[in-house]
């Protein structure tokens, strides 16, 4: 067992963390249940031990409804994108439970070390393999690498989570929730032969990729977009290779 202080400060749990955690996860779970909350495949959480949890993106509120679906049999670390906690309060509030930021659009190491450290220290970590939320509903955006790096980095198991509905919830620059229904299904663990014996070149990381997301789609329910840079990458309507989302301080969410 890893000794407490080989795991990075955010996965190190006190108990007004707890609290926190668990307010803000169960906020998340009730905000969901508002307009009906369907969950699926929570025999697939393990009990202990690292792993990925690897989820498509559609809103700001799929964190907290991811982690508080699960939170009565793990608490997880997540990978935030670094402007959130440019914000004041809320940039120290996701930080206390459990957030680490993560610079989107760029191999950021130092977000790694702490992902691998946290799964090797046996921390759940939840990722979302696209980088950022999808700007329409009925698609996904092309898989990152990241979800397949961290899984050859850390050997830890991979459980894809299909969700949807949190678009609807809580909508691009909505300022309330609304009540509609949420859905949220974890599937057992990928199998990602590609990536036995060390392997993570190139191939091996964007074979792994497809695998992972090709999980979330059999969950979702929608077309599987591929991996970026890649001759499989399918780009929603109105974005494309060159697609960025804007800036934190641009967007209205």
């Amino acid at each position: 067992m890893p000794k407490p202080g080989d795991i990075p400060a955010v996965g190190r749990w006190t108990w007004w963390r707890h609290l926190l955690y668990w307010m803000g996860g169960t906020l998340g779970r009730l905000i969901c249940k508002m307009g009906g909350l369907t969950l699926t495949g929570m025999e697939n959480i393990p009990e202990e031990g690292g792993f990925v949890l690897a989820s498509n993106h559609m809103s700001y509120l799929d964190p907290p409804a991811i982690g508080g679906s699960i939170q009565h049999r793990r608490r997880l670390c997540y990978m935030a994108h670094a402007g959130l906690f440019e914000i004041p309060v809320f940039g120290r509030l996701i930080g206390a439970v459990g957030a680490f930021p993560v610079k989107r659009g760029t191999a950021d190491r130092k977000a790694i070390r702490t992902a691998v450290a946290l799964l090797r220290g046996g921390q759940p970590v939840l990722v979302f393999p696209e980088g950022t939320r999808s700007p329409v509903d009925d698609a996904h955006l092309p898989s990152e690498l990241g979800a397949a790096y961290l899984a050859a980095l850390s050997e830890a198991p991979i459980i894809p989570v299909g969700i949807r509905g949190t678009s609807n919830v809580l909508p691009r620059g909505a300022k309330f929730f609304r009540a509609r229904p949420v859905e949220i299904h974890f599937g057992p663990p990928v199998d990602l032969p590609m990536l036995e014996q060390g392997k993570r070149d190139k191939e091996a990381l964007e074979g792994a990729a497809y695998a992972i997301m090709d999980a979330i789609t059999d969950l979702t329910g929608l077309p599987h977009p591929g991996v970026m840079g890649t001759e499989t990458a399918v780009w929603p309507e109105g974005t494309g290779d060159d697609w960025k989302p804007k800036n934190l301080n641009e967007e209205d969410a």
